[in-house]
């Protein structure tokens, strides 16, 4: 199973049992879970924060996604390099592709939490650069800094208290 976890800005609310993909909320002092309405778009849509799935559909959903950003990648390239006027114009669009592929860039964002273990443990992609390792290192300094295992612990046991007996 995969879970995504919207924003508070967010209101949509869905559940897919048989898919393998079921999100809900896991932020802190969320009620009741929280839903989005479509994971297979709304995965990469900005108001989605947190995603948590088990090995096999993480890594599809990663890897096939990796794939599809190399994709996009080539196509671009492609486009902006067929003729002058097209070269012109990555010339003006430089600047915007170069913040774009920044914030896109996986090695910013490297750096998975390992959860239900008493200890913070991430972990980091195995072709991992410099760059990815650090950000991997500030992940694990900040999950440790804010005490992550206990607030989870605290919140689950929070949240089995609240809940209605089946």
């Amino acid at each position: 199973s995969a879970y995504a976890a919207p924003s508070e800005k967010s209101s949509k609310s869905t559940r897919w049992p048989k898919s393998g993909l079921t999100c809900c909320s896991v932020r802190p002092f969320a009620p009741l879970p929280v839903c989005i309405k479509d994971l297979t778009a709304d995965i990469f849509h900005a108001d989605v924060d947190v995603v948590v799935a088990d090995g096999f559909v993480g890594n599809v959903a990663l890897k096939a996604s990796e794939g599809v950003a190399k994709l996009i990648t080539a196509f671009m390239k492609q486009a902006f390099l067929q003729n002058t006027v097209t070269k012109l114009g990555a010339a003006l669009v430089k600047p915007i592709l170069a913040r774009f592929a920044q914030r896109i860039d996986p090695r910013m964002h490297n750096g998975a939490s390992l959860l239900g273990l008493r200890g913070v443990v991430i972990k980091s992609h195995g072709s991992a650069d410099e760059l990815a390792f650090a950000n991997a290192l500030r992940v694990a300094a900040r999950e440790a800094r804010i005490d992550l295992p206990n607030r989870i612990t605290a919140l689950w046991n929070a949240s089995q208290r609240a809940a209605p007996e089946a």
